[in-house]
């Protein structure tokens, strides 16, 4: 008997360089104290192919290992304050741990200094306000510790490293929590500190390089301060006169034995209304991607008639109760947007064949928080879990087209304010769940979900023509925190006024989708699962007595 995994929920956690997506189409992301690998194209929405384990604490930065391939290896550094290097050897993945760090490993950089992919560089930031350079020579060899920068108190919250411009060697760019940009480039195989870029106003949180059609190195930087700054290396190739020199001294300045260049601020791009978490270049065409805590991302592109950096493209989430964007980042092509939220849920975007618009992509979710329980629909056609992030959730099959069925998250039936502990089904569509507030609580299907159920998992269902006389679905009052009934009529009969003295009346916050088609295929999209499918939520009914918290939840057929 052979034993497969067909399914795995589960978020990202709640860091910004907690994911990564590499060229090999492949995103790797951090999930409590392992990490994922998550292909987004398998099947019909994506599948997690393999879970690394190695790690004792959180994991908070994880990196593949950039270079001219497709990527085989991986970093990851966790709270336990080690790193680990991740080889793909066969169909598994070995690993390789590096110590040294006294605190947690907060953010890891790396890449491969040869185009035959065996000689590696990696640079591990620390809590205790150190960064440590590791390096291989050969594919075959381990990394040892190069070299132990020191920032006495400071702490780095950002950290990416880079090839200057036609040459073998590099530059390292910290973001502080001092709110400067610290710069240490590479000579004689050490990296010197070499200079300090001041601006921001707040913590420096993400930064990224990329090189431009006229051989500039340029930097993007991100802040708490809500601003994005574009910072140019431009090379000095010939002897400067007099005046250049004088105008040159004035400038922020990086000079190797084989390099010399000056450093300028090309731009300020102010859109974002929070926190900026991160920024990502895109080759392709030369823009920049920026996530924030505003719940949006902006594409940043260089409009040449005005000579100004310009917003191009804005996605993200309107309304509901989730916080923003911790990162986003493109995909290999350019085409695709990825961005991660902080209660660990995945959103993609994909630009249209016509290149007009940016429409979102199915992905794989999960619990944020212990899943404290879970329970099998009758017929075991479905599951239902809970969790302490306060949501349950049903996960089941789903067929787009002719494309190899996969699992997913479809609805969440119960968004509480308590910590949920425990889950009993009663039937088909009927469950209860308990909480730490002492109160059991039970669900029925409203007559749209059941609907939709039927139509996205191919299931013919009896129910779904017996429900004639069953809500419509359920909304949470203004008010109100709990699930209220919507009967077909209700919408029509709050949207008359019953006094002069209401001219705006409240009309249930609810709005049936039919998914049917195309609109299936956008099902999962995770604005859908809070927001649309929260208000398709089960209607409800307590039963008290409890004097403590609820623990666990069992049903007899004879209360079904």
């Amino acid at each position: 008997m052979s034993v497969e995994v067909c399914y795995t929920s589960c978020s990202s956690n709640q860091t910004p360089t907690c994911v990564n997506w590499g060229k090999n189409n492949l995103i790797c992301f951090a999930s409590c104290n392992s990490i994922r690998i998550y292909d987004p194209w398998w099947g019909s929405g994506g599948k997690i192919l393999n879970t690394l384990c190695g790690h004792t604490q959180r994991v908070n930065s994880v990196k593949w290992i950039a270079g001219p391939r497709c990527e085989t290896e991986l970093v990851s550094g966790s709270s336990d304050g080690n790193a680990i290097v991740w080889s793909l050897k066969g169909d598994d993945y070995v690993s390789f741990v590096l110590r040294g760090h006294e605190s947690n490993v907060n953010i890891v950089d790396c890449l491969y200094r040869d185009s035959e992919c065996k000689a590696a560089v990696i640079a591990t930031a620390s809590l205790d306000s150190t960064v440590k350079v590791w390096t291989r020579s050969n594919v075959d060899g381990d990394f040892e510790l190069k070299q132990n920068l020191v920032f006495g108190y400071g702490i780095a919250m950002a950290m990416r490293i880079a090839f200057l411009p036609a040459t073998t060697t590099l530059v390292m760019a910290c973001g502080m929590d001092n709110s400067n940009i610290q710069l240490y480039v590479e000579d004689n195989d050490r990296f010197c500190e070499s200079e300090v870029l001041r601006g921001h106003e707040n913590w420096v949180r993400g930064l990224d390089f990329t090189v431009d059609d006229r051989g500039d190195l340029i930097l993007a930087s991100s802040s708490q301060d809500s601003l994005i700054r574009l910072w140019r290396f431009s090379h000095v190739s010939t002897k400067p006169s007099a005046d250049e020199y004088e105008l040159i001294l004035k400038k922020s300045r990086v000079k190797t034995s084989n390099y010399d260049c000056v450093i300028s601020l090309e731009s300020i791009l102010a859109g974002h209304e929070s926190w900026v978490y991160s920024v990502n270049w895109n080759v392709k065409d030369f823009t920049v991607l920026s996530a924030s805590l505003d719940k949006s991302m902006i594409i940043w592109g260089y409009d040449a008639n005005s000579g100004l950096w310009l917003e191009k493209v804005r996605v993200g989430e309107v309304g509901g109760n989730t916080l923003g964007f911790y990162g986003g980042m493109f995909g290999p092509n350019g085409d695709t947007i990825l961005a991660h939220g902080y209660h660990g849920a995945f959103h993609i975007w994909s630009c249209s064949k016509e290149g007009d618009s940016w429409d979102p992509v199915v992905t794989v979710n999960g619990h944020f928080n212990e899943v404290a329980d879970l329970g099998w629909e009758p017929q075991g056609e479905f599951l239902l879990s809970v969790s302490t992030d306060q949501t349950t959730r049903i996960h089941a099959p789903w067929t787009f087209g002719d494309k190899i069925t996969t699992w997913h998250e479809i609805s969440r039936p119960q968004v509480h304010g308590y910590d949920l502990s425990c889950i009993a089904v009663l039937s088909r569509y009927k469950f209860a769940s308990g909480a730490e507030e002492k109160i059991v609580r039970s669900f029925k299907a409203p007559k749209n979900f059941v609907q939709n159920f039927c139509r996205i998992c191919h299931i013919d269902d009896s129910y779904e023509e017996s429900a004639t006389v069953e809500p419509k679905g359920a909304a949470v009052p203004s008010l109100g925190l709990s699930n209220k009934a919507v009967y077909e009529d209700d919408n029509a009969d709050q949207a008359t006024a019953k006094t002069t003295k209401e001219p705006y009346p409240e009309e249930s916050y609810f709005k049936a989708v039919d998914l049917a088609g195309k609109i299936i295929s956008r099902y999962f999209y995770h604005r859908e699962l809070i927001q649309s499918l929260l208000l398709r939520k089960h209607c409800c009914k307590t039963l008290y007595g409890l004097r403590f918290k609820s623990c666990t939840v069992t049903v007899t057929k004879s209360t079904l």
